[in-house]
């Protein structure tokens, strides 16, 4: 879990993460706007293969890659089982689709495996994006591993409790993982405001 979900990678000392993030974020945007605007997926997917090179290059683990991208190779399926049999589009309009979500996907990817999370937010500060989002994204990216955290050991407890061993049980397990997740969020949410509070946050953060 480690591997997956921490910058892991992005604190290595290598090519890639010597650039300055000011710079990576200009090359991922305007990736993303060229992989977007093109009518072709000949260059979507050039760019996701050539973004995924580098980092294997780089020696990320490749079963990362993979699951970091599984989610979006996902909705990608999806969409394209709904374009093509539901309404009833081109596979040619489908398979560009797919690919500028692969290639959009991919940069993002690169972005955040090869750049720490307090590089992307000291750039974003030198860009002038809004203090307060910078604050907001800093305190959601912390919570993110400790939801993570908490929902890994409730995942445990079912396991030794035999809560995998057939569908049904599955399923139920899962439901009661997803509905305490999201009250330990919220829990956590109130928590982390009312500290916010007492620590002087107030309208004009």
């Amino acid at each position: 879990m480690n591997d997956i979900f921490s910058e892991h990678f992005a604190r290595r000392k290598n090519l890639l993460t010597r650039i300055d993030a000011r710079i990576k974020i200009i090359f991922v945007i305007l990736g993303i706007a060229v992989v977007i605007s093109t009518r072709t997926p000949i260059v979507p997917f050039i760019t996701g293969f050539l973004v995924l090179l580098s980092l294997l290059n780089e020696k990320v683990n490749f079963k990362v890659l993979i699951f970091r991208l599984s989610a979006p190779l996902g909705i990608a399926a999806t969409v394209l089982f709904i374009k093509i049999f539901i309404f009833h589009q081109s596979p040619a309009e489908a398979v560009l689709l797919i690919s500028k979500i692969i290639g959009s996907t991919s940069l993002v990817l690169f972005l955040s495996m090869t750049t720490t999370m307090d590089k992307i937010l000291t750039a974003c500060h030198w860009f002038k994006v809004s203090g307060t989002w910078v604050q907001i994204c800093l305190v959601t990216y912390r919570y993110i591993f400790v939801l993570l955290e908490d929902a890994f050991t409730v995942f445990q407890a079912q396991k030794v409790r035999l809560g995998y061993t057939s569908l049904f049980r599955s399923m139920h397990s899962i439901g009661i993982l997803a509905g305490m997740t999201i009250i330990r969020a919220y829990d956590q949410s109130v928590a982390t405001y009312e500290a916010m509070v007492l620590r002087g946050y107030g309208k004009n953060y």
